[in-house]
């Protein structure tokens, strides 16, 4: 069931189109929630972990019509949460008019703490979970990344099922179709990777074009501040300079950067690469995430987890215009101190 803000908003929406009762009881919960726990050997420990995987809605029939959904390896994984982001996957498909149902689902554990190594053996345990409880398959179920993952991620459940599919004859005609956001040279799709950064911005660059909401405001590029350095904000950052925006802010979990002339992202994204942290970088402020939101820009853009714009800061952001990327950035009490 969803959260009481949510349902409310859910409910307004229906009266609002005058939709059926039945619609509004086929999308306050979900169809299905699965909940299992793996046992991995890690570095010669065995090592528990919870996997949630939630299938919101799905209008289409079954055959050709699968689950759509992304995989999130954080702590904060919770089945509330899951059917959230799933409802939120279920409306996405609709608005797109793509034949799917949507679907979300995640492993509880902190993947920065963990090696490559014990991620991928995290991984093919989680996969070969997914597949015994029949919510993984190219006519049932197909994730795609989320925060935590990425299209490595994406390869060894892949590789891990074609293994399984040779070994074991699991009848899958097409192995490839298993996940979505796989490597290129691993029959990934091309574009995949910067696909949400770019739609993102093009999203934003007709808006522009429409509103007046900077006329009048800025002299320069706009200035733009990114929250998440993951695979939207990194290729945000990576593309704004390309489209006259000056990126001035970035930040990830652990803090973020500030210099009021500009970042440049192969400096940051070098540095990153090495240290994995923004800590230290010596041509740019240090910042926290809570300033990070607060600096004055022109353009906000959330890109990471969600709850980030809430009751407690959104009286005292400073952008012109929030672009919001990340699922459920804005609470709902954030949008009505927004508008």
């Amino acid at each position: 069931m969803l959260p009481k803000d949510k349902l409310e908003r859910l409910q307004w929406v229906c009266g609002y189109l005058k939709a059926p009762e039945w619609l509004f009881e086929e999308l306050k919960g979900p169809k299905k929630v699965v909940k299992f726990k793996i046992r991995p050997i890690i570095n010669g420990n065995r090592q528990t972990f919870e996997v949630i995987r939630v299938h919101y809605c799905n209008p289409h029939s079954t055959g050709a019509r699968p689950y759509k959904g992304g995989i999130r390896y954080h702590p904060d994984v919770t089945v509330e949460l899951m059917e959230v982001l799933g409802f939120d996957m279920t409306k996405k498909c609709a608005l797109a008019d793509l034949p799917f149902g949507g679907a979300k689902g995640g492993v509880i554990f902190n993947p920065t703490q963990h090696t490559p190594i014990g991620k991928r053996i995290i991984t093919e345990n989680m996969a070969q979970g997914l597949w015994a409880n029949k919510v993984l398959g190219p006519d049932i179920d197909v994730p795609g990344p989320d925060v935590g993952t990425n299209s490595e991620t994406m390869f060894w459940i892949y590789n891990k099922i074609g293994e399984w599919n040779g070994d074991f004859g699991l009848n899958i005609p097409n192995v490839a179709a298993i996940v979505t956001g796989k490597p290129i040279e691993n029959d990934g799709c091309p574009g995949r990777e910067d696909a949400t950064a770019r739609g993102g911005l093009i999203v934003l660059q007709e808006f522009l074009k429409l509103s007046d909401r900077l006329n009048g405001t800025i002299t320069e590029k706009p200035r733009v501040i990114i929250q998440g350095f993951g695979n939207v904000g990194r290729n945000l950052a990576k593309l704004m300079p390309e489209s006259q925006f000056n990126v001035i802010a970035v930040s990830d979990v652990r803090g973020g950067l500030y210099s009021s002339r500009g970042l440049n992202f192969d400096s940051i994204s070098s540095y990153y690469d090495k240290y994995g942290t923004f800590c230290g970088f010596p041509e740019a402020e240090e910042i926290s995430n809570d300033t990070l939101l607060l600096i004055d820009c022109d353009i906000l853009i959330p890109a990471a987890i969600e709850d980030q714009i809430t009751a407690e800061n959104a009286d005292r952001i400073k952008a012109q215009l929030v672009l919001e990327l990340a699922n459920e950035a804005v609470t709902a009490c954030g949008y009505q101190l927004l508008k």
